[in-house]
């Protein structure tokens, strides 16, 4: 071992306690925070994976893994082949070359790529039998590494995270023989959709990831052939529940023996002592050749996934779980001191005035010709209390004519004229409350002057007799 690799070795030692400890610094007490089991599941997880790996702070992931000497075309879900099973559905069989470190890393966690480290690991605490997203038509099916919750979306349309089999060499053993080429990826994302991805059902209080992926029945029609099914007993970590006739694996048989440091160029890395995987035929799928089957729809985007009409073991009765948080020491960004701010005591509401009670104008009233005008209203009477209803003034009944002056007879004197008195009008008097509601008000007339008084007509003037023949007439005075 060489010094640079000790001291890079002391380093990233020292980045992820610093890491941890930030974290459990930072993270609140209570319900939410990390409980022992989490912890534990992380330290196997550095202890499993030192030798064929390397960890390495990330900005947003936290620690990630990245394996050791893999080619440049390399990505996860590559080097092996698919099983299916009747307890989880497509269960994923890391062949030798990988098998060390693919027990944990594609079946714990997620992966994500990056042009300056490649392909890395984000560790996640939840076992599934793969994590992976499906594409699929009629002429071809595909699958990638599925990344995190948070980016679920983000690598939905990149051709550098998926594969591409016609669909009867899904379950060769030989599976990266079949693979399309790289060129080939682009053209064949427009002609796939997604059609499904691994997700997790509940159970009771249990989580159970489940990956249904392509139906069977569907591989069997295009393969011609019926598609075997398997009974297995994967590893998975102590720690890990609801894993059907799973061996678990102490963290002191996780360490490979004699490993000493990272493995110089042209070195294979250590085996560890592991207990092999258990793999065992169980049943079969007959293909139908009748009759094609129907073409695969879409995922709608926010769905989890689908179990299909013959959901495996696991999710049968079960309902599918939301989503869950990957486990990943994260550095929590440094937060400024915020500023306390007084608090603001309730204030009353604002008093309300009192409603001032308007006054109800009376309604006009009607002046018509020949009847003396009301006089004015007094100028301001608060004090007078309103009339709740006022009606409309009934119309006085109409005078009789003034009778023509009489012709009285010459010989009567004239009657003598007597003073003129004054005559006062006099206000209508106020008209009796009524029942019946109000009608609207009517547009007030411009007040008439009131009537003058009738003057009394000059006495008529006495005809004389026409003057007798011999006579003259009299001169006007």
């Amino acid at each position: 071992m060489t010094i640079r690799s000790l001291l890079r070795r002391a380093a990233t030692r020292l980045a992820a306690a610093l890491f941890l400890a930030v974290a459990f610094i930072g993270a609140p007490i209570g319900p939410g925070a990390i409980n022992p089991a989490q912890a534990q599941t992380v330290e196997d997880f550095h202890v499993a994976l030192e030798a064929y790996g390397f960890w390495q702070p990330h900005p947003r992931w936290g620690e990630v893994w990245v394996p050791y000497g893999v080619p440049r075309d390399w990505r996860p879900y590559s080097v092996g082949h698919w099983v299916y099973t009747d307890e989880w559905g497509w269960y994923w069989v890391s062949d030798p070359a990988e098998e060390a470190f693919g027990w944990i890393t594609f079946h714990y966690g997620r992966w994500l790529f990056d042009r300056q480290l490649g392909w890395f690991w984000v560790p996640g605490e939840e076992w599934g039998p793969a994590w992976v997203n499906w594409r699929g038509s009629d002429d071809y099916v595909g699958w990638a590494p599925l990344p995190p919750d948070d980016v679920i979306y983000e690598y939905d349309d990149s051709p550098d995270y998926w594969v591409f089999v016609q669909p009867r060499y899904l379950i060769a053993p030989q599976l990266r023989v079949y693979f399309v080429p790289p060129q080939q990826r682009i053209v064949l994302l427009r002609r796939t959709v997604i059609v499904n991805r691994s997700f997790a059902v509940m159970r009771g209080n249990t989580r159970i990831a489940v990956n249904v992926g392509i139906p069977p029945q569907r591989i069997a029609f295009f393969a011609r052939a019926p598609v075997p099914t398997f009974q297995v007993r994967p590893r998975v970590l102590a720690g890990t529940q609801g894993v059907a006739g799973a061996v678990s694996v102490r963290p002191a048989d996780v360490r490979p023996a004699g490993f000493t440091g990272r493995p110089g160029p042209g070195h294979p890395p250590p085996r560890a002592n592991l207990p092999p995987v258990s793999i065992q035929r169980a049943a079969v799928v007959q293909a139908n050749t009748s009759a094609p089957p129907p073409p695969l729809q879409a995922l709608p985007r926010g769905e989890r996934g689908r179990l299909g009409t013959a959901p495996p073991r696991a999710a049968q009765g079960a309902t599918v779980a939301p989503p869950h948080e990957q486990q990943r020491p994260q550095t929590p960004p440094p937060q400024a001191p915020q500023q306390q701010r007084p608090q603001q005591q309730p204030q009353p509401p604002p008093p309300q005035a009192p409603q001032q009670q308007r006054p109800q104008q009376p309604p006009p009233t009607i002046v018509r010709p020949g009847q003396p005008s009301a006089p004015p209203p007094a100028a301001a009477q608060p004090s007078a209390p309103p009339t709740p209803r006022q009606e409309e003034r009934r119309p006085e009944p109409p005078r009789p004519p003034a009778q023509p002056p009489q012709l009285r007879p010459q010989n009567e004197p004239p009657p003598q004229a007597r003073p003129e008195r004054p005559v006062t009008p006099q206000a209508p008097p106020p008209p009796p409350p009524q029942a019946r509601p109000a009608p609207p008000p009517q547009q007030a007339r411009p007040p008439q002057p009131p009537p003058q008084p009738a003057r009394p007509a000059p006495p008529p003037q006495q005809q004389k007799p026409p003057p007798k023949p011999g006579e003259k007439p009299e001169e006007r005075k």
